[in-house]
């Protein structure tokens, strides 16, 4: 496939920006080998990709650490076990980190960048769809406590970010699943044409045609750093990226990171709120019937699977609420969006019925 290339403005000069390169093998930059070079992966990632990643690059990496699968190894204590790694490693402030997996080792190893010795140069290798369309992009870093998810860390911009459309060819289809939900995120709350597109080709999105992955990601991310170079630290405009993470964070918190995907806790997330649109903001109903007919199609769960008193009960310690209101992000139109506060107490059961 042909290799695209993106361009990420961040700030006002070129020196803050950075690029992202679509390809079907790992593209990092030039000289990258005069650095000390740490990778963060894990186990599976490292097994069927590692050796790759060090042909295409020819990286000579000073260490590797792997962390755990899942949500729950996304936690302080692997943040401390890291930077304690590097330190014994010989890590200092010229050294460069590489995330080198899923939405999990990126957003860890972006906050350990954001953090070591107050802040170190970090690349994105994301190998799963999510991570290739959301996740690597942006600069959010983070991990999760227990009373919920990327409650500590910080806004820390990648030098550079290598999608390796390949990598998709080895994700477990639930995986897969789960990155299509926020595709689809981006075409019900921000662009209509690609909310058509993906109704019209989900076919071929399903069977991973690696043409039609490499154009998906490309206008996912193009929407993305769109976004991100107006608004780097969510202080407005940024947080339309939310539509669907209300409601799918407090199913994630309620299933302790384990009985969901945060995509597939998005997909139940974007239903509600299309329903809550339905009620405040006068969305077509046909246009929330389309939309869980495409996640059902990717075999996406779009049900509650919590009762509304839990919701209402979690839905306060939601990073968007106020004391007196939670914003949602709501959907007046197909490839439209708003912002809407709704006061507290919230009663789901108010705006939709299951």
């Amino acid at each position: 496939m042909k290799q695209i290339t993106l361009q990420v403005p961040i700030g006002a000069t070129a020196a803050t920006s950075y690029p992202i390169r679509i390809d079907d093998r790992f593209c990092l930059p030039e000289g990258i080998g005069k650095r000390r070079t740490y990778i963060i992966t894990q186990p599976r990632i490292l097994e069927l990709w590692g050796n790759q990643l060090l042909e295409h690059s020819g990286l000579q990496p000073t260490a590797t650490y792997c962390m755990g699968d899942g949500e729950e190894h996304k936690s302080l204590d692997t943040f401390a076990a890291i930077q304690e790694w590097l330190l014994e490693n010989g890590a200092n402030r010229s050294s460069l980190l590489i995330a080198f997996g899923g939405g999990v080792v990126g957003d860890m190893t972006g906050f350990v960048a954001a953090t070591f010795m107050r802040g170190i140069d970090f690349i994105q290798i994301p190998t799963t769809l999510l991570s290739q369309v959301d996740s690597s992009v942006g600069g959010k870093t983070g991990v999760n406590l227990t009373r919920g998810k990327n409650m500590v860390g910080a806004f820390h911009q990648p030098v550079h970010v290598a999608i390796n459309t390949d990598t998709l060819t080895t994700l477990d289809s639930r995986n897969y699943a789960a990155g299509i939900a926020e595709v689809i995120k981006y075409g019900f709350a921000m662009d209509a044409e690609l909310f058509d597109t993906l109704c019209r080709q989900r076919a071929a999105l399903k069977a991973r045609d690696p043409e039609v992955l490499s154009e998906i990601i490309r206008h996912c991310c193009l929407i993305k750093s769109h976004i991100v170079s107006q608004d780097e630290r969510e202080s407005g405009l940024r947080a339309v990226l939310n539509f669907g993470h209300t409601i799918g964070h407090i199913v994630e918190k309620w299933g302790k990171y384990q009985s969901h995907l945060h995509g597939e806790a998005v997909a139940i997330g974007m239903v509600a709120a299309a329903r809550l649109s339905e009620q405040l903001l006068g969305l077509d109903p046909e246009s929330t019937r389309r939309l869980v007919e495409l996640l059902d199609f990717f075999d996406l769960p779009v049900s509650l699977p919590l009762p509304f008193d839990i919701i209402n009960q979690y839905i306060g310690s939601d990073k968007k609420s106020t004391d007196t209101a939670i914003r949602f992000v709501l959907v007046p139109a197909t490839g439209q969006w708003e912002f809407v506060d709704i006061p507290l107490p919230f009663a789901l059961q108010e705006y939709i019925s299951e």
